[in-house]
């Protein structure tokens, strides 16, 4: 992943002015407090879900309730298409990081989207295209890496949605070594080791909400030596 490297561009900015105010003008708006369940899984809803405000977090619960976090959802995302193109269960649960507002679409209308926007159709292909990629990247770090290395990847996806800056970054709020071990499937101890040490040297900085990431050139190499 290169520094140069252009951030993934969200669904709507993929859209024309024409499709925005289509899916604007098919949406009903609903409203999640911080920390609400929005879908679970396996459950058999088939509506779309386009956050307008906040963020929502994609998760899985092992057999033994361990929380498994793969996926945030910002302003200009959406979550929940895969029940509406295939008609099966939620593949996982969806729950509010902080106070939310989502437009929300029917499955028939999201289909008459589909069928009438070609736009919208492709923003759709690129999302699915870009997420399959991102759940190859994990399943690979997952099978093959060490947690330093599994956390500086995913250190790195989160700079690359954020604001960076000549090879610096901001993570705004700053997770805790539980939100990372919890995205890494790891333990908070085994986190929190890696993240003092990487204080110790500067790499990253905790200064009031925010987790600063100083050096993000030096970020990857830690993750060799």
């Amino acid at each position: 992943m290169s520094d140069t490297q252009d951030k993934p561009r969200k669904f709507t900015a993929l859209l024309s002015e024409e499709a925005k105010a289509a899916l604007d003008r098919m949406s009903s708006s609903q409203r999640f407090s911080a920390g609400e369940m929005i879908l679970d899984e396996e459950d058999t809803s088939t509506s779309v879900y386009l956050v307008k405000e906040g963020k929502a977090r994609a998760i899985l619960y092992s057999e033994d309730g361990k929380m498994v976090s793969f996926r945030d959802i910002g302003v200009g995302e959406i979550f929940g298409e895969l029940a509406a193109i295939d008609g099966q269960p939620r593949s996982a649960s969806i729950s509010a990081v902080d106070d939310l507002t989502v437009g929300v679409l029917t499955h028939d209308q999201f289909a008459k989207l589909i069928e009438t926007a070609p736009d919208f159709t492709w923003a759709l292909l690129r999302h699915l295209a870009s997420q399959a990629r991102t759940m190859t990247e994990r399943i690979f770090e997952f099978s093959t890496m060490v947690v330093r290395r599994r956390l500086v990847h995913e250190l790195l996806r989160l700079a690359d949605a954020s604001d960076r800056n000549e090879g610096a970054a901001i993570i705004t709020p700053a997770l805790t070594g539980l939100d990372l071990a919890v995205r890494i499937s790891t333990h908070r101890e085994a986190v929190s080791r890696v993240l003092s040490q990487w204080d110790k040297q500067g790499i990253i900085v905790r200064e009031g909400g925010q987790l600063l990431l100083t050096d993000i050139a030096r970020l990857r190499q830690s993750a060799e030596n």
